[in-house]
Parts: C-alpha cells; structure tokens; sequence
C-alpha cells in the first residue's frame, strides 16, 4: 500500500479530525500526494505512505480542521496548550515530513522545505 488512505489518516488524527468530511480528507490527501511527489518521492518508495499520511495531517492542521494540543506536567501542576498551525505556518507533523525528507536524500540540516 503505497499510498496513505482516508481511514489511516483518520486513525492517526484520531477525535481531534471527528466532524471533518471524508471528502475534506481526500482533498488534502490528494494534495499532499501531489507536494510528495514534487519533493522528489515515487509512490513506490517505501516511506511514501508515512510522507504522504504526515503532509496531509500538515495541511488539515494548517486549514484548521485539526489542532494540535501539547502538555506539560511539572509535579502536581499541568497545562495544555492549543498549538496554532494555521497562523504559525508549522507542525508537528511538517517536522516529522522534513526529518524524514532530508534522511532520504542524505543532506541532515542542510536545506529547509518549503511549504
């Protein structure tokens, strides 16, 4: 399976994509295939399906359909924090893209993806 699908995307987002259509899904889906390619990955490649499922969370975070909460706990005390991917431009989930892009074509911290 080469490509990601509605359902695994669904399974990583988890509730926080509860509410958003399928048909919402496949349009990012279909984009993010496209910006995958264009990055210099074949739909063969085994890492595609990982790419592909991480740049459709990006760009379902960044459109507002999805948000990402982070927590911390320090003893007794926690908080949780609403991260913004619309405004600030990034995710978790571009980072997971970018890492596992510039592994594969071996340049470490020498170039940036541009979303």
């Amino acid at each position: 399976m080469p490509e990601t699908t509605t359902d695994a995307i669904k399974a990583y987002l988890g509730s926080g994509i509860a509410g958003v259509s399928d048909g919402t899904i496949d349009l990012h889906k279909d984009d993010a295939k496209q910006r995958v390619i264009d990055d210099g990955v074949a739909v063969i490649d085994p890492e595609f399906e990982k790419m592909h499922r991480f740049m459709a969370s990006h760009t379902l975070a960044t459109d507002g359909h999805f948000q990402e909460v982070t927590s911390e706990s320090v003893k007794d005390t926690s908080r949780s924090v609403v991260a913004n991917a619309r405004s600030e431009g990034g995710s978790s989930f571009l980072a997971k893209y970018e890492e596992r892009l510039t592994k594969k074509f071996g340049l470490g911290d020498r170039i940036g993806v541009d979303v």
